[in-house]
């Protein structure tokens, strides 16, 4: 009868034997792609969970930025609020003297030092 005795499971594993051993001597880089395929897959296992879980994660930055950058605009409202009652203080007291200039100043030259 042959190799395979009339069992069609050895006669196909006959054949894929047959398959594989030309292939990897008419392509074999081609061979070696497809087992490094192979071993990376059983690396990384299921790539779309990997995805899905880093997707998730991008949303969740994604919303952290929009709370900070809310939290942001109202710090910068608290200051332009802070920067308005400072400047209402002093209008209110009157606006503190300004120091003596200095002989020079005017032109941009330094101030002199101070005299014992």
């Amino acid at each position: 009868m042959g190799v395979t005795d009339g069992n069609p499971r050895r006669a196909a594993g006959a054949v894929r034997a047959a398959v594989g051993w030309t292939v990897r001597r008419a392509a074999p880089r081609s061979m070696s792609a497809l087992t490094d395929l192979g071993s990376a897959r059983d690396e990384f296992g299921d790539v779309s969970a990997h995805l899905r879980a880093l997707t998730d994660r991008v949303s969740e930055l994604e919303e952290a930025v929009v709370l900070l950058r809310e939290e942001i605009d109202e710090t910068r409202r608290d200051g332009r609020r802070v920067a308005e009652l400072y400047d209402l203080v002093f209008e209110r007291l009157g606006a503190p003297a300004s120091p003596p200039q200095q002989p020079g100043a005017e032109r941009g030259l330094p101030a002199a030092p101070p005299q014992a």
